[in-house]
This record gives structure tokens, sequence and C-alpha cells, in this order.
């Protein structure tokens, strides 16, 4: 799929049994003005990523952060007259899938709770009052769309730490970095 300079056109694509779509994108040196915006298009999601320039690392070929549904639609608003090489191309897509194996947990098996159950006034915050607040250090990883992962922040430069297993230093442009992701409320798991 390709567009050109001065259209603007918004197209919707449907993925079936996935959670998340990211897409891959080709996007070839722009003016300024023109940009590809990705949104959910259900009414329950407000995540929105909007694309200035060449993408994450300008070398104009990029994978575009995650929205959650097994929908996208994107819409790209270009300006000026139609010139060779605007507008973008979309070469890819991955896709998440809403179930994953269980791993193996050593000892009585997975006795973790929600971040919102350490949250200040509830009972489990009076045993361990930093729960909470520590926690926001710890960011979920989606690696190359196509992985989740975690990591942690370390000091107070912003270094983020996280498994050897996990990350390449040249995967660091494709990875979203999602920190407070957590659900509603204690009896809510975050699966999202």
């Amino acid at each position: 799929m390709q567009l050109r300079a001065s259209e603007q056109r918004e197209v919707e694509l449907r993925l079936l049994l996935t959670e998340l779509v990211p897409i891959h994108f080709l996007v070839p040196i722009r003016r300024v003005g023109e940009i590809p915006v990705i949104t959910s298009p259900t009414d329950n999601s407000s995540i929105s990523h909007t694309y200035t320039g060449r993408g994450r690392d300008q070398s104009g070929t990029f994978i575009a952060s995650f929205v959650p549904g097994s929908s996208v639609t994107v819409t790209y608003t270009s300006v000026g007259a139609a010139t060779a090489g605007q507008g973008y191309r979309i070469t890819g897509f991955s896709r998440g899938y809403p179930t994953m194996d269980q791993e193996s947990i050593c000892g009585d098996g997975d006795q973790s709770l929600p971040a919102k159950c350490y949250a200040l006034g509830t009972n489990l915050s009076e045993g361990l009052p930093q729960a909470y607040a520590t926690a926001q250090a710890v960011a979920r990883l989606l690696i190359n769309n196509t992985y989740l992962c975690t990591g942690w922040l370390g000091g107070s430069e912003g270094h983020l730490f996280t498994n050897h297993h996990c990350f390449e230093q040249d995967w660091a442009l494709t990875t979203d970095f999602e920190f407070a992701a957590e659900s509603s409320s204690c009896s809510d798991q975050c699966e999202t």
C-alpha cells in the first residue's frame, strides 16, 4: 500500500485472533506536516501514535508502537503537491496473541498480586508501605513488537536493566517501554 502527497487517506487494518497490531513502515523523506497517525478504531482505547520525520531513529524504516486490539486505523495527511518519493508504505505487521504459554515458577506457584493491591490505603500496604512506590520503577518491554519482557530503572540517570536473554543493544529503537502498566483495581489482572 502506498499513499502519495496531496492526499489524506484513512485505512483500517484488521487481524483475526490478535490482541495488538504493530505496523511496519517504510517512510521516505517527507515535508513538514506529512504524518501517519495510528489509532485504535474502538471507543474503549484512547491510544494514538503520531509519527513525524522519518520514524523513531530517522532511518525511514520503523515499526510503529503497538495499539491494543485486533485492528488499527492509519490516517495519512500530506501537504503540497504530489512529488516522487513522498508518502509512506506499509511493509508488514506483527501480531500479539491473547494467550501465552504457562512458564514454570519455583516453590508454591504464582502468589503475585496486581500492584494496585499494594497502593497506599490498602490492607497490604500496611505490611509493605514502599512496595507500590517501588514498583513504579518496573517497566513492561515490548521488544520488536513480538514478545514481552520486564525491565526496571536503576539509579537516578534513567538507566534501565533487564535480563540478558531479553534484549540486544540494537533492539532499543524497536522496543516500547511501558511504565505503570497496571490494572485498575486489586481484583483485576493487567493483561493488555
